[in-house]
């Protein structure tokens, strides 16, 4: 390595790790800056350094400048030994290139110069033992905002991993509703470890409340956070997840390690049948009208529901001697006002003495989907004309459908049939509505 020594001083005692403030400081000047990556991987100085730049000056004026910089407020001399620098004709796009080669050093962000040109420089402390600078930011806490996100991400407790979306949605509804989902466009993995350590969910740091985080890039945030939110919820989030299109980085953050699965319901074994009449045969004490209502196998037959009416009740009063006939020899005469099962509206008697059910009950399937059809046709009915008919399609209609009704992407997939019969029947009747003008 080709360089010069334009100053050196060496001498008086340091107090504590403080260097006295009328020592001053080694410059070196290197050929360029690839040099400064080589010369801190070699002397094994860490993260103990700082990167900076300075603007339109040349290097003949750089030794002179340099003594009076001051590093957060102190004065460079005091806490470093020496001084590399180089010229640069970008001194942005050069200071950043060696930053990500080696860290961010003492720093908490990159440099905010402009890309014009100037000095790149290097400070580090050649004598043994860490800097002022670097034990006083050991003492801070692993959240201390004073720390580089990259030097939180590095003490940080909270565990990554990289996955796919389908491994994702599995950590999600294992988690039951316990996750916070986000994403950030133009971010690949890396950096958004960085984000997740420096951001908050409500209030509070994320380090505080998770536990774990997944992470992965995608080519769509919106499209990958919504697919998420379809067939997982939003979480411990209020509303949707405020994700921009474009491709990015998707983040999922958990408490813990996810409860574990509910265990089945273990359901009782059915008995199996008897073998013979004498196994089939009633237990003690059990009438004759009772088996045949248990059945042989001692499973609950269909029940026959007998019809009281006023005349059977008469007739009751005036035989009270008549044996009660057993439930299959009871016969339904009529459905009269008297009785309570006609009243309830749960029995009735046609007129050929057969039984009907009127219960009242909750609407079928086929009752929804009708309905569900009619909301359809008339959403439709509003939305074909604004759309133009030489981009018809059931892709478009169904998407434009969807959000319309702000309903998720695919959710109206098992209606893809009729949507497009809809649209096709309204291109048809149309047809002759439409007129060429010259």
């Amino acid at each position: 390595v080709r360089c010069s020594v334009f100053k050196l001083q060496t001498a008086a005692p340091f107090v504590g790790n403080r260097r006295p403030a009328t020592m001053s400081l080694a410059c070196t000047k290197l050929a360029n800056s690839s040099e400064f990556v080589k010369l801190l991987q070699d002397n094994c100085h860490g993260q103990d350094f700082w990167l900076s730049c300075q603007a339109d000056l040349a290097s003949a004026d750089f030794t002179r400048h340099i003594q009076s910089v001051r590093v957060e407020s102190n004065m460079a001399a005091e806490i470093f030994t020496h001084c590399y620098f180089t010229v640069s004709s970008d001194i942005k796009t050069d200071a950043d290139a060696v930053l990500v080669e080696v860290g961010l050093g003492l720093r908490r962000k990159t440099v905010r110069s402009k890309n014009v040109s100037g000095c790149v420089f290097l400070f580090v402390k050649e004598t043994a033992g860490p800097t002022t600078l670097m034990q006083e930011k050991s003492g801070l806490s692993a959240d201390d905002r004073k720390l580089s996100a990259e030097e939180r991400l590095r003490r940080t407790e909270l565990r990554f991993e990289v996955a796919d979306l389908e491994h994702m949605a599995t950590e999600a509804k294992r988690s039951r509703t316990q996750f916070w989902l986000t994403s950030w466009t133009a971010t690949n993995v890396e950096d958004g470890k960085k984000k997740v350590v420096c951001m908050r969910v409500d209030g509070e740091l994320a380090v505080h409340r998770f536990r774990r985080c997944w992470l992965v890039e995608v080519a769509d945030c919106l499209s990958a956070t919504e697919r998420l939110t379809a067939s997982c919820g939003h979480g411990l989030r209020k509303g949707a997840v405020r994700s921009r299109p474009g491709p990015g980085c998707v983040a999922l953050l958990l408490s813990g390690e996810g409860p574990p699965p509910p265990a089945p319901v273990a359901t009782p074994p059915r008995r199996a049948a008897a073998a013979s009449p004498e196994a089939r045969a009633a237990p003690e004490g059990q009438s004759q009208a009772k088996r045949r209502r248990v059945g042989p196998e001692g499973f609950a037959a269909v029940p026959m529901l007998p019809i009281r009416t006023s005349s059977s009740s008469a007739a009751k009063a005036s035989t009270p001697s008549t044996p009660r006939p057993s439930p299959a020899q009871a016969a339904p005469t009529s459905g009269g006002s008297g009785s309570p099962l006609a009243a309830n509206g749960a029995v009735s008697t046609t007129p050929g003495g057969s039984l009907a059910t009127t219960a009242s009950a909750g609407p079928s399937f086929e009752e929804i989907y009708v309905k569900t059809l009619e909301v359809l046709e008339r959403r439709l009915a509003a939305l074909l004309p604004t759309l133009p008919r030489e981009q018809l399609s059931t892709p478009l209609v169904q998407e434009k459908l969807e959000e319309s009704m702000r309903k998720p992407h695919g959710r109206l997939d098992k209606f893809k049939l009729e949507i497009a019969r809809i649209w096709r029947k309204y291109l048809e009747t149309t047809a002759g509505q439409t007129e060429d003008v010259d």
